[in-house]
């Protein structure tokens, strides 16, 4: 595929600007102070200083109203710092300056329209172009704009089909084309979401909450859902995008009721996250147990925080998903929270994941299997993609535990069954001596159990076994 470099290129006929800007006011003279702050202007914008050389621009377009190249180059400037509106506009004046006869003019304009995914604004503008039938800039612009429209129209049927994936890429090529396209962006989000990519998801609605007009809480509640609980923990503040979506949703509103409370529960959710990862970096496994499950142990009580995690995670993915096929994005309601698929399970939320891997290695960790076991289990069910099959990670800790509850249930074989395909994953030491001590355990009850024999117990005394004799 040919990549459309036109759709970001600053216009080649920059290049052919004369650097002692001549005056456009039918042979008037400048004001002497005009020409030094026409230079200045220049040098910023070849230095890709834009914001420094939009404001020099409009100083000097104080001094000259009807100079058009003036509002050329600081419609290069807004288009740089992608201002499209303000880039157009100034475009737009250029051309009712020049009779329309500015190329330069219609060529950016085609560039902006593209960019925003407007196809046949940006056809108009070519057609206006005087050499749009011999310039290449022109014709590989052409040819970019029909690509976007056919692989935005091709993507609207996918989507409609819910052929998730297909619509993704198809919605990706027009992209590569209108990368401002709210609503392509709009659709490749769903897409991503229906298919499971939630990264793709949050990365496309982030973007549209800056490429928006305006946005709305609900907007910045959903990103922070699917981040929060269907993303892997962050690993610097730079790429918490639920917590930059929070804070984004109440600098517009400071008492938003839907972003307010769920940013108290989201540094709530931290703070628990961080105790627990305190004791098991500590090795104190019975503190995470209290603290997960509470101090009865029971997992129900108010204050186990495994219990605050799933009701929180309950409560965020409860929403009910209307008819995909009902579905489009661009009429799609903004005012209240976007529902999420229901295919959104807690299988696939990572965070949940690392607390029944606490659980399950501090039961393994304290010997007590039997009451592990279920969390071993929970572990072990939970998406494939979210368990680390390496020494050590998520599969060794899940197969350890159900394992040893295996050998307490003195199931032998199926513990060694186990416990082999844990070893040839990952070849952990750990796995490798729950292994042989499983083979010992098995051999030892191929011997003949002579307390079983006389029917007696294995503690019983000297006695007892004589007179059983």
């Amino acid at each position: 595929m040919r990549i459309p470099h036109t759709i970001f290129a600053l216009s080649p006929l920059l290049v052919f600007l004369p650097s002692t800007h001549a005056h456009s006011d039918s042979g008037a003279l400048y004001p002497p102070a005009l020409p030094p702050l026409i230079n200045r202007a220049n040098t910023l914008l070849s230095l890709g200083q834009f914001n420094e050389a939009v404001k020099t621009y409009s100083e000097a377009i104080e001094q000259s109203p009807t100079d058009y190249l003036l509002y050329y180059k600081r419609g290069t400037s807004y288009f740089s710092l992608s201002r499209h509106s303000s880039a157009l506009e100034d475009f737009t004046k250029v051309l009712s300056l020049t009779s329309n006869t500015f190329d330069g003019a219609h060529l950016m304009s085609a560039k902006i329209h593209a960019r925003d995914g407007h196809w046949s604004e940006a056809r108009k503008a070519l057609d206006s172009h005087k050499h749009a039938d011999t310039d290449k800039g022109v014709q590989d612009l052409r040819l970019d704009v029909d690509e976007g429209e056919k692989s935005e129209q091709q993507a609207k049927k996918e989507m409609q089909a819910q052929l998730w994936t297909a619509c993704y890429e198809s919605a990706t090529r027009a992209l590569r084309v209108g990368a401002y396209a709210v609503g392509v962006r709009e659709m490749r989000s769903e897409c991503a979401l229906r298919a499971g990519d939630i990264e793709s998801a949050v990365g496309d609605l982030s973007r549209l909450t800056h490429l928006r007009g305006s946005t709305t809480p609900s907007e910045h509640l959903t990103i922070f859902r699917l981040a929060y609980f269907f993303l892997p923990a962050p690993i610097s503040a730079s790429q918490n995008a639920a917590l930059t979506a929070l804070k984004q949703c109440l600098h517009l509103d400071p008492d938003s009721s839907l972003c307010l409370p769920a940013h108290r529960q989201l540094k709530a959710l931290d703070r628990g996250f961080g105790k627990v990862e305190g004791m098991v970096g500590k090795g104190d496994w019975r503190g995470v147990l209290d603290f997960l499950l509470g101090k009865d142990r029971t997992g129900t009580g108010s204050s186990a925080f495994l219990k605050i995690f799933e009701d929180a995670l309950g409560k965020h993915t409860a929403s009910p998903t209307p008819s995909p096929s009902r579905t489009t994005t661009s009429t799609t309601t903004r005012s209240s929270p976007k529902p999420l698929p229901t295919s959104l399970l807690p299988a696939l939320s990572p965070r949940l994941t690392t607390l029944l891997r606490y659980l399950c290695q501090s039961h393994t960790q304290l010997n007590l299997h039997k009451r592990g076991f279920p969390y071993c289990e929970r572990l072990l069910s939970q998406d494939r993609s979210l368990l680390g099959d390496g020494p050590g990670e998520e599969m060794d800790v899940g197969d350890a535990g159900k394992a040893e509850y295996l050998l307490g249930m003195e199931e032998w074989e199926e513990a060694i069954r186990v416990l082999e395909g844990a070893w040839e994953r990952g070849r952990g030491e750990d796995i490798k001596q729950r292994l042989q001590r499983a083979q010992r355990l098995l051999k030892q009850s191929r011997t003949k159990d002579y307390y079983k024999v006389l029917g007696v117990s294995r503690d019983a005394d000297p006695k007892t076994i004589k007179k059983a004799l």
